[in-house]
């Protein structure tokens, strides 16, 4: 297995490490705001040149991905950390039918309600949480058994160059009228009710920008 350069110096010359495969030099813009930036690959990797999903946090630091979505397999030549996941544990995995919500912006809800993710064709999804959740970064979610409305949300961020998950639960515009999304969006399912530019099924509510 070759050198995958982590923790080498500046000097290095290994052919892996050090200026020649540092990612600052990936000019990779990618926009995750669109739906065809978490199916489509956008970079190869330097060591095999297979394609590959590249991502740079805002935060800091970057990693190569296989493929986008639970459970966020990274790429192998540059994981030293790399683990075969068990046959059985992987099919479990693909069967959940995940699939990303592109997010463009997320704005505070009313009264510390929570956040709403703004995604493609004015989708909204709303989340009670206090956490920083970013835009423009991969957000993958699935339907929960027997809610409409109702969904797992999970995306991550990059600490020390190991991935961080973080995992929420989402509802959609239709799913703010059930009675436990009443009870955790006050304010908003109040505002989305009572006013009559809000129809029913519009994926519009209000929203007060961050």
């Amino acid at each position: 297995m070759p050198c995958n350069a982590n923790g080498h110096p500046p000097s290095c010359d290994c052919g892996w490490g050090g200026r020649n495969h540092n990612t600052e030099h990936i000019s990779t813009v990618t926009d995750w705001s669109q739906s065809k930036s978490h199916t489509n690959s956008n970079a190869k990797c330097p060591v095999c040149q297979n394609k590959v999903f590249f991502y740079r946090s805002p935060d800091g630091g970057s990693v190569f991905f296989d493929s986008l979505g639970p459970p966020w397999p990274k790429h192998l030549c540059t994981n030293k950390n790399y683990k075969v996941s068990p046959p059985g544990k992987e099919k479990k995995k693909k069967k959940q039918k995940w699939w990303p919500y592109p997010c463009g912006k997320v704005s505070l809800l009313p009264n510390k309600d929570g956040v709403c993710l703004l995604g493609e064709d004015e989708r909204r999804l709303f989340i009670k949480t206090k956490n920083d959740i970013q835009a423009h970064t991969p957000i993958w979610l699935r339907p929960f058994p027997g809610v409409p409305g109702k969904y797992y949300v999970l995306t991550f961020r990059l600490a020390n160059g190991f991935i961080k998950e973080s995992g929420y639960v989402g509802y959609s515009m239709k799913g703010l009228s059930s009675n436990l999304a009443k009870e955790q969006f006050p304010s908003t399912c109040r505002d989305k009710f009572e006013t009559d530019e809000i129809l029913d099924g519009d994926d519009a509510a209000p929203c007060t920008t961050a």
